[in-house]
């Protein structure tokens, strides 16, 4: 039974893309939490709050590098509109990285 177009392609969509480019560095965020706190046995406010304190954007703008994993998927599958909403949320997170590194100073 060969498969149809329609359901290979439905997720090439730029909105899907946008999703999984926003979602997958929270996760990846949530997991360097996690990591943290088996180190140090922070709890999450504490986590952040120590973030703050040496204003290290560092941590959050790292977990951005694991779009790259969605970004191969998409490309072998050929979803090329799901990379530009990958690419977008990509956009987002930068100009929120710099408004961020801007307002330490």
């Amino acid at each position: 039974m060969e498969a149809r177009p329609n359901m290979i392609k439905r997720f090439n969509k730029p909105i899907f893309g946008l999703l999984i480019g926003i979602i997958v560095p929270i996760i990846a965020f949530f997991i360097y939490f996690l990591i943290e706190h088996f180190m140090y046995g922070w709890g999450f406010v504490d986590f952040i709050n120590r973030l703050i304190e040496i204003k290290s954007i560092l941590p959050p703008s790292l977990c951005v590098f694991a779009d790259l994993i969605p970004y191969f998927i998409f490309k072998k599958l050929d979803y090329w509109y799901a990379v530009k909403g990958l690419v977008f949320s990509l956009v987002i997170y930068t100009l929120i990285f710099v408004v961020l590194t801007f307002m330490k100073y």
